[in-house]
């Protein structure tokens, strides 16, 4: 059995999966398998990870569901697979070959630790072939994912690799009649009990497209507001800073309004910091959320 199960949910991105594939083959250790789930492509993606997996010197399993949203095909991954750690490597990022082997040396020697969820290191920015940025972490060996960005100011994409239990306990929420919520929900519902080890080095790389989640972050909270709401309602808990709780709670009304909830004052995280928020939310909305 493999160690690392590497994820790859993908929608009508059969142009961007051999530069990730050729990525993966050029591991210089290959104990990982990769776990393809095909959130409703109508791009013929099925044949080309067939293709891969003929001459892949690694396991590739591919699984085709409806349309459905990232976070319904991440928790359906984690009980497929059976490896005992999990990553998310989306379809427009690639790992650099020494990744596998990295992650690898560094949970070797930690993984007997049960306070620790898993790795996380920086994800570097390409553009037109060039790198762009490779955010940098701070000084630490470990820190939980929620203070590493609030408390210790790092900026940046990051790739998490988690235990694969904890993938499966801490499932992201399934709102229906929606596609999307963060990712960010099931990393700091992780991060109120474990820390991640920090591996320094940038292992993964990645492309910003226009039509990646990134680039489309106000469009998907407009369009998944419940997802949002509870986003930032975690978000508004996990924060130990008044900037942290006021921004967030700001933004859950943002989310509130966009839903239709009348009773978002009532009913948010804290009462009276969201009666003074009130008015700066309808703000926010008309000017960022139009």
């Amino acid at each position: 059995m493999p160690q690392f199960c590497i994820f790859t949910p993908t929608y009508n991105r059969r142009h961007c999966l051999p530069k990730l594939f050729k990525s993966l083959v050029s591991q210089t250790k290959m104990d990982f398998e990769w776990l393809v789930i095909d959130d409703g492509s109508t791009d013929d993606t099925e044949s080309l990870i067939k293709s891969f997996a003929d001459i892949a010197p690694f396991q590739v399993h591919y699984v085709a569901v409806e349309n459905g949203g990232k976070q319904r095909a991440m928790n359906q991954a984690a009980f497929i697979t059976t490896a005992p750690m999990f990553m998310c490597v989306d379809s427009d990022d690639w790992l650099i070959p020494e990744a596998i082997e990295v992650f690898s040396s560094y949970w070797e020697e930690n993984k007997s630790d049960e306070t620790l969820a898993g790795l996380i290191c920086p994800r570097a920015i390409v553009e037109n072939g060039q790198l762009v940025r490779s955010p940098v972490m701070p000084d630490l060996t470990r820190c939980n994912a929620w203070d590493l960005y609030e408390k210790y100011h790092f900026s940046g994409d990051a790739l998490h690799v988690y235990r694969t239990e904890l993938m499966r306990k801490y499932q992201s929420p399934v709102v229906e009649g929606e596609k999307f919520i963060s990712e960010g929900y099931y990393i700091h519902s992780i991060a109120k009990e474990f820390e991640l080890l920090i591996v320094p080095s940038a292992l993964q790389q990645g492309e910003y497209l226009s039509d990646g989640y990134t680039n489309q972050a106000r469009k998907l909270a407009i369009d998944n507001p419940r997802g949002y709401i509870k986003n930032k309602a975690l978000a508004v808990e996990m924060s130990k800073t008044i900037k942290g709780k006021v921004i967030n709670t700001v933004l859950y009304l943002v989310g509130c309004d966009l839903a239709g909830k009348k009773d978002a004052v009532k009913m948010a995280p804290n009462r009276s910091l969201a009666a003074l928020c009130f008015i700066p939310s309808k703000l926010v909305r008309l000017i960022c959320f139009r």
